[in-house]
């Protein structure tokens, strides 16, 4: 497997799109920030067996923040009842 700088330009733009910040990566897979950030400016490469880890990772994050969004855009679709009437007991 090879991770080449379109597959990093591919992750940078999902990340962005979907508002997910270095940090966030950082803390999902375990490694620091900086390292993160490197990698995705593309200006160090992690190792292979790392690459591997890294996509997959980040892959499943992005993967857990379209679920959430989309169980969010659900749970603002259920609205209140127009009108809602008291009773006394």
């Amino acid at each position: 497997m090879k991770l080449d700088i379109d597959d990093i330009k591919q992750y940078k733009n999902i990340l962005r799109e979907l508002g997910i910040t270095h940090q966030e990566v950082a803390d999902y897979i375990g490694f620091s920030r900086v390292s993160v950030t490197t990698w995705l400016d593309g200006r160090n490469k992690p190792t292979l067996k790392t690459a591997i880890h890294v996509s997959k990772e980040i892959d499943r994050l992005i993967f857990d923040h379209k679920i959430k969004q989309k169980l969010k855009s659900v749970a603002c679709k259920k609205t209140m009842p127009k009108k809602i009437e008291l009773y006394e007991i």
